[in-house]
């Protein structure tokens, strides 16, 4: 896969972009998947006395971490390119 890159670095731009962008997606879909998982090993940690603070808690941790994937993560880096 490095050898791929090297040689793409060294072709057109425009295909080296696209190449990026396809696996930065990849990687934010996988990270998206394992974001349930590790949300709700955390707010079991916290054992909270009843279900509704538990789901709260779970739920706010899930958007919070999804926005900053979904929103703040391709801002920065738009911001960054231009």
């Amino acid at each position: 896969m490095n050898i791929w890159i090297d040689k793409l670095k060294h072709e057109n731009k425009e295909l080296q972009n696209i190449f990026i962008n396809i696996l930065l997606s990849v990687v934010m879909m996988i990270f998206n998947y394992i974001l349930k998982p590790i949300s709700s090993l955390l707010t079991a940690l916290e054992m909270h006395e009843t279900y509704s603070e538990d789901r709260v808690s779970f739920s706010l941790k899930l958007v919070v971490a999804w926005f900053i994937n979904v929103c703040l993560i391709p801002f920065i880096t738009y911001i960054a390119d231009h």
